[in-house]
């Protein structure tokens, strides 16, 4: 009868275990990671998607890979979620990033299938229309 409770321990510990890898990384910690950087992000296996540089401020310009630039900025939603602003649309973009093998990987939170991986940290990213 001892197996039982080792059994239930052993499947509680993979499980809290399997919890802390997937925890997102707090807005605070997410703020740390990217201030002053340039990522490129992909989905996996594939070029690059877009590339985003994050100021102060939590100020950002984004782009698609061969599209023109688009400021914006960040902010945490209630549920801890990085919710990012493009105007004019005012739609928020919201995503959970996680920290894996020291690069980001974020899960779109209106379609949880969709991830982008952390591909690249370039040094600048070049915005005609921003005079960069």
């Amino acid at each position: 009868m001892q197996r039982k409770p080792l059994a239930l321990l052993a499947a509680l510990l993979w499980a809290s275990t399997l919890s802390a890898a997937e925890k997102p990384l707090s807005p605070d910690a997410f703020a740390a990671l990217t201030l002053g950087r340039t990522l490129g992000y992909a989905r996996a296996g594939e070029t690059i998607y877009g590339t985003e540089t994050y100021f102060r401020d939590r100020r950002v310009i984004w782009s698609f890979e061969g599209e023109a630039c688009r400021s914006g900025h960040w902010y945490a939603s209630a549920t801890g979620e990085i919710c990012f602003i493009y105007p004019p649309d005012d739609t928020p973009q919201c995503w959970q990033f996680f920290l894996e093998n020291d690069r980001l990987r974020a899960r779109y939170s209106g379609s949880p299938s969709t991830e982008l991986y952390e591909v690249s940290d370039h040094p600048g990213q070049t915005c005609p229309s921003f005079g960069s």
